[in-house]
């Protein structure tokens, strides 16, 4: 099943919906981008449906208990509970593993050593987990280590493409492109699927001064609410626009509306329609803008 999958929720659930062939009471699989943890899924009712946050740190709170993090390649922690141990039981207050007795935690590596997840099992007795069991949970760990590999691989083959079909189409526009209108027409048909609210080119004055501009002149605008394209003259001042002079020939610039003075959130809020965030990006070549 898993050599099928394409997906992480496909992984997530193959591995639930084999948690009883396992003969286990309840597994749960946590799976990385290689820092946080970006997908979690289980089969204990009461720690299904719970918020991404809340299941993060319950997930967090259990693997620092267990030190399962700091495991290398193919070592695991298991643990039964007995009424006569002194530490205290690590599933002790945690959500829904209140009658949960044993339990044996997996982390799985990708080819490059990258922690990609923690895969977990649990039974509502003790020392039910045999030599045999525990060989079947490496293996299931393996396996989903190379399933989300190839996840990650179909994923960024498939943004590759993507983007090759994307810039394709761009450069095709541009190329028979007549006028300023006819160039952000092809951006707003290349990239409004992306959730922009608003799209404008600028030109700059020519006699700015070396490294700093002084103003920022929007020759053509579209918005989103209309998706209509007008021909506009609007100048941008550096004086009232602030992150007008911040802006270089060499890279784009996020600006967010949060972090600027006051004076130029009021004269974004009156002239761009009061947006929240501005990705500024440069057209030229070399420092030719």
């Amino acid at each position: 099943v898993l050599s099928g999958t394409t997906t992480i929720d496909e992984v997530n659930e193959a591995i639930l919906g084999f948690t009883e062939n396992l003969e286990a009471s309840h597994c749960e699989i946590f799976i990385t981008d290689g820092g946080d943890f970006i997908s979690m899924a289980s089969t204990v009712p009461a720690r299904r449906g719970l918020p991404p946050k809340e299941m993060r740190s319950l997930a967090t709170s259990f693997f620092d208990k267990v030190g399962v993090l700091a495991l290398k390649r193919q070592d695991r922690v298991v643990q039964s509970y007995r009424e006569e141990a002194q530490a205290p039981w690590p599933l002790a207050g945690l959500t829904g593993m209140g009658e949960l007795k044993s339990f044996a935690t997996i982390p799985f590596y990708s080819q490059r050593s990258t922690l990609q997840g923690v895969l977990s099992f649990f039974h509502e007795e003790p020392n039910v987990f045999t030599e045999d069991h525990l060989a079947t949970f490496d293996s299931m760990a393996i396996q989903v280590a190379t399933s989300l590999e190839n996840v990650w691989l179909l994923r960024q083959t498939n943004l590759v493409l993507s983007e090759t079909e994307l810039l394709y189409k761009a450069s095709t526009g541009f190329n028979s492109a007549q006028s300023v209108e006819d160039l952000l027409m092809v951006l707003v048909d290349s990239m409004a699927e992306t959730g922009f609210d608003l799209m404008a080119i600028g030109l700059i004055p020519p006699y700015h001064t070396a490294g700093r501009l002084e103003s920022l002149d929007i020759v053509a605008k579209w918005d989103a609410g209309t998706n209509e394209i007008a021909t506009v003259s609007t100048r941008l001042p550096a004086d009232t626009f602030s992150f007008v002079a911040q802006l270089r020939p060499n890279s784009a610039k996020e600006i967010s509306y949060s972090k600027l003075d006051a004076q130029t959130q009021e004269s974004i809020d009156q002239q761009l329609g009061g947006v929240q965030t501005i990705l500024s990006i440069p057209l030229a070549v070399g420092r030719n803008w």
